[in-house]
């Protein structure tokens, strides 16, 4: 008894070794990212915050596009195949490449220098290539390789954070290149699949990947975009309305929820293939057991990420910011990004169970009908109160309680509808 309690324990704690590893990789962010909010400029760290937003965009794109639905093209060995996973780079290739002309383009608009527009591209290649390759990674249910690609990459930004404190080079371009160096580093325990795979992703056909992007990731690709503009308006409206410098208050106190993130973004790579797995088999109680163990972790992680973040706001104000930024307006934004976080903790498991069964659909329509709700409400905001930006969360906190009712309503009834299939009928 005692060796197969040992032997599960074991399992558990090598399946889960990847979440402090995320963690390690969300503290070399966050330290470099408390570091520029200190010194920078409003406009400074406003660009460099929208960056972000824009990087995790693409994150979410790639999600859509390629990671759930590669999910569900996993062979009876739990593989993939040679020419699914070439397909599929080189599509992840070009998307990249194209994704991160756009995002300099943007950039552009607030920052002129082409070395800091450079790095800006650079930066996203190596984010995004790393995202992709760290789920196929995943896919095959080999930890070890995201867990050290997280440690290196915690290693060489923590380094890099040091260096730029030292010699008080507290700009873009030091900023993007130690993200970029960090990327870079993570992928080399994730370039297997690159290297060994790069003549058969040059010559491999788009086929798989038009299959897979008509049968599910059409619709991913509509729930991700949806769901950006549920969660994200105020970000866009707001440094695209009033500028970068207006968003940077929000951003500080958003760099304090940035665990909680991590936190989800984790448990869904870890535990999106074994609901997939779950669900291959027909084994829905499993799933249900692993969507409530999902719930538990991420919602208790919330609630006290929340609690830390407002316990600092009150103890050590002067640790937020410095004195541009309004005390009101980091309150509010404190209080409305705690709750939005609870909201997207409680339905991340529940969403991750929807694309392990295959529901892009279902899941697109859900955001298709909230988006609106939030973007109206961001824009009103702004409009009414454009002094008191925190209040462009309103809207966000509005279409997050009307998503999770409806994510958790959905995966309700289809576990409900298998459920009722599985008992055979009485004529039977």
């Amino acid at each position: 008894m005692n060796v197969r309690l040992t032997e599960r324990l074991g399992a558990e704690l090598r399946r889960y070794k990847g979440v402090p590893a995320s963690f390690a990789y969300s503290l070399a962010n966050f330290l470099l990212a408390f570091a520029l909010q200190r010194h920078m400029s409003l406009q400074g760290f406003g660009t460099f915050a929208i960056v972000q937003v824009y990087l995790q965009f693409g994150m979410s794109l790639s999600n859509g596009f390629f990671c759930a639905p590669l999910l569900l093209m996993i062979n009876s060995a739990g593989k993939f195949d040679p020419g699914t996973i070439g397909s599929l780079s080189k599509a992840n290739l070009i998307a990249c490449l194209l994704g991160a002309g756009g995002l300099a383009m943007i950039v552009s608009f607030s920052v002129t220098a082409p070395d800091t527009l450079l790095l800006v591209a650079l930066l996203a290649i190596a984010t995004w290539m790393r995202w992709f390759y760290r789920a196929v990674e995943l896919g095959e249910n080999n930890t070890q390789a995201p867990f050290l690609a997280d440690i290196y990459y915690c290693i060489v930004v923590t380094a890099g954070t040091a260096f730029i404190a030292y010699n008080g080079w507290f700009t873009l371009n030091a900023a993007f290149a130690v993200l970029a160096a960090g990327s870079v580093a993570a992928m080399a325990t994730l370039s297997r699949h690159v290297i060994l795979d790069a003549v058969a992703i040059v010559r491999a056909p788009f086929g798989p990947f038009l299959a897979s992007f008509r049968n599910h990731g059409r619709w991913a690709l509509l729930g991700v975009v949806t769901n950006e503009a549920t969660a994200n308006s105020f970000a866009y409206l707001v440094t695209g309305w009033l500028g970068p410098a207006a968003f940077a208050p929000i951003a500080a106190m958003n760099l304090f929820y940035r665990p909680i993130t991590i936190l989800i973004q984790s448990l869904t790579q870890y535990e999106r293939p074994r609901m997939t797995h779950c669900a291959r088999n027909a084994d829905y109680a499993q799933m249900g057991r692993e969507v409530n163990r999902f719930k538990f972790a991420a919602v208790t992680g919330a609630i006290g990420n929340f609690a830390l973040a407002m316990a600092l706001l009150l103890l050590a104000p002067a640790a937020i910011g410095n004195a541009d930024y309004p005390r009101d307006q980091l309150l509010l934004a404190c209080f409305l990004i705690g709750g939005i976080s609870v909201l997207r903790a409680a339905r991340a498991g529940d969403s991750a169970a929807l694309q392990a069964m295959g529901q892009f659909r279902p899941l697109a329509w859900i955001t298709v009908i909230t988006a609106p709700v939030s973007l109206v409400l961001t824009a009103l905001a702004i409009w009414l109160a454009p002094q008191m930006v925190a209040m462009t969360l309103v809207g966000v906190l509005i279409s997050e309680v009307l998503v999770c009712a409806m994510i958790t309503l959905h995966l309700h009834n289809q576990l409900a509808a298998v459920a009722r299939a599985a008992v055979p009928s009485a004529a039977s």
